[in-house]
C-alpha cells in the first residue's frame, strides 16, 4: 500500500511542477486564441467578400452555414477534450526536457522549428493515409471531408479521435526532443497558421511555395478535399510525390 501512496505521492507532485501550466492548459488556449486570431479575417471575407481579393479565390459554391455551427461545436468540445487530455498526460510530458530557460537564439530557434515541421508533416502524411482506409474514414475522417472545399473552419472541424491525433502529432516532436517555452509557443503559431492557410480557400499572389522547397501552396491541401486520394501531406509534398499521390490539377 505504501508503494501504491508513494508512486501516487511522485505523480502529484508533478503539478506543482513551474512548466506545468505552460506546456497544457496554456498552451492549449494560446493555441486556440491563435486560430481563432488568423481565421476571423478569412471568415469575414467569406461573408462579404472582397472584390480585390475574389480573384485570388478558390472555386467554393459550397453551403457552410450549418456546417460552420457544428464546426464551432466540435471546437469547443475538442479543446475541452485536448484540454483534459493535456492535464492527465502530464506526468509523462513532464519527464521530458522541456524548460522554461530564456529565448535560445533565432538560428537555433529556426533550425527547431524545421525539424518540428519535418517529423509533423511526416507523422501527417501516414496517419492521415491510415484515416483514409475505408473503415477510419467512415467512422472518424468523413467528418472533416464534411467540407468539399476549402473553409478555414474546416481546420477545426475534426472527429474528437482525429483532433487527438493531430494534436499528438502537433506537440509529439517539441515534447519529446526538449524544447524551450518560447519556442514552443512559436513553433504552435506557426503551426496553426499553416492549418488556417493551407483551408483558407485562397491562393495568394506571393506564391511563397517558390521560395520553400516541395511546399505546393494553399492549392494543395484544397484538391485534398475536392479529390481525397491525393495530397495527403501537412505542408511539404515530398511523401506524395515519393508515393505518387500528388496532384495540383
Amino acid at each position: 500500500m505504501s508503494l501504491i501512496s508513494d508512486y501516487l505521492r511522485i505523480i502529484f507532485s508533478t503539478y506543482r511542477d513551474d512548466r506545468f501550466l505552460w506546456f497544457t492548459i496554456f498552451a492549449v488556449l494560446f493555441s486556440t486564441l491563435v486560430y481563432a486570431f488568423l481565421s476571423v479575417p478569412f471568415l469575414i471575407i467569406e461573408k462579404s467578400p472582397l472584390k480585390n481579393l475574389s480573384k485570388y479565390k478558390l472555386d467554393s459554391n459550397q453551403d457552410i452555414v450549418n456546417l460552420a455551427k457544428k464546426s464551432i461545436l466540435l471546437w469547443g468540445l475538442n479543446t475541452g477534450i485536448l484540454l483534459c487530455f493535456s492535464v492527465i498526460v502530464w506526468p509523462l510530458i513532464s519527464l521530458s526536457q522541456i524548460n522554461l530557460s530564456p529565448f535560445p537564439g533565432f538560428i537555433q530557434s529556426m533550425f527547431q522549428i524545421i525539424l518540428f515541421l519535418i517529423i509533423d508533416d511526416t507523422l501527417f502524411y501516414f496517419y492521415h493515409r491510415l484515416l483514409h482506409l475505408p473503415f477510419l474514414y467512415k467512422k472518424i475522417h468523413r467528418i472533416h471531408h464534411s467540407y468539399h472545399y476549402s473553409s478555414v473552419l474546416a481546420t477545426v472541424h475534426f472527429h474528437p479521435i482525429e483532433y487527438l491525433i493531430l494534436s499528438l502529432g502537433f506537440f509529439s516532436a517539441p515534447i519529446i526532443l526538449g524544447v524551450n517555452v518560447w519556442v514552443f509557443y512559436f513553433w504552435i503559431l506557426i503551426r496553426q497558421a499553416i492549418g488556417v492557410l493551407g483551408h483558407c480557400g485562397y491562393s495568394f499572389p506571393w506564391k511563397i511555395q517558390k521560395f520553400i522547397p516541395y511546399h505546393s501552396g494553399n492549392q494543395f491541401h484544397y484538391l485534398h478535399h475536392k479529390i481525397p486520394n491525393r495530397n495527403y501531406g501537412l505542408f511539404f509534398d515530398y511523401w506524395d510525390r515519393i508515393f505518387f499521390t500528388h496532384r495540383l490539377k
